[in-house]
């Protein structure tokens, strides 16, 4: 692989007879050799899809679909005076299971615009183990939740709110990484300095999360 500043590093693998190396859905991981020897593996840090097999490990999936994703409805102004309505996809049915992206979209979104609202904000989407944590012990921090659907499944939403007018805000969790190792980035490169863990209810670092405005 060739280094890159700030310790990222790339490689580039050629079409093979006109179709992408690595084939959609494929199961990744990268390995390093540290400079005491030791042979890691670990996800690769920017994956945009990891998923969990059971109550296991995650995978990190190379995500490449053929057809993508085609944007119908631009993004709404900003209004002047935001009304949003802050939710979670996993806790939105009223049922006792995990909801996912299509019933956001097709069931939760217009009963939000209803209300008169004009923004929504989506609570942590970012991959997570430990479903109880809300979102904030973050594995993934280019991976949106396989838990709750499809990359797609997920821009459909966003695409949608914006078909209503509605502002999506996704609350992008920075501060919050889980502690695991071997599908996390805490440790990654067998030290502390990459990503350490953060305590998700350490007092000096609760809240510090960003917008990410869509």
């Amino acid at each position: 692989m060739k280094s890159l500043p700030f310790g990222h590093w790339e490689i580039f693998l050629p079409d093979v007879n006109g179709a992408p190396a690595i084939p959609h859905g494929s199961k990744v991981k990268i390995t390093m050799v540290t400079n005491s020897g030791e042979r890691l593996y670990r996800l690769p840090a920017w994956i945009r899809r990891a998923e969990q097999e059971g109550m296991g490990l995650y995978q990190a999936v190379f995500w490449n679909p053929p057809e993508p994703y085609k944007w119908k409805n631009p993004q709404p102004k900003r209004p002047g005076c935001l009304k949003i309505y802050e939710s979670h996809v996993g806790i939105s049915s009223p049922l006792p299971h995990i909801a996912t992206y299509p019933y956001f979209t097709h069931t939760v979104l217009p009963h939000i615009r209803s209300l008169g609202y004009n923004a929504i904000q989506l609570m942590a989407v970012m991959e997570h183990p430990y479903y109880a944590s809300f979102g904030y012990q973050v594995t993934s921090f280019f991976a949106a939740s396989s838990r709750f659907g499809t990359p797609e499944e997920l821009m459909e939403l966003v695409d949608t709110a914006h078909g209503l007018g509605l502002v999506v805000l996704l609350d992008v969790v920075h501060s919050h990484a889980s502690k695991n190792v071997e599908d996390g980035i805490n440790k990654f490169d067998g030290t502390g300095a990459y990503r350490s863990h953060v305590c998700p209810w350490s007092s000096v670092r609760c809240g510090l999360s960003c917008i990410h405005i869509l």
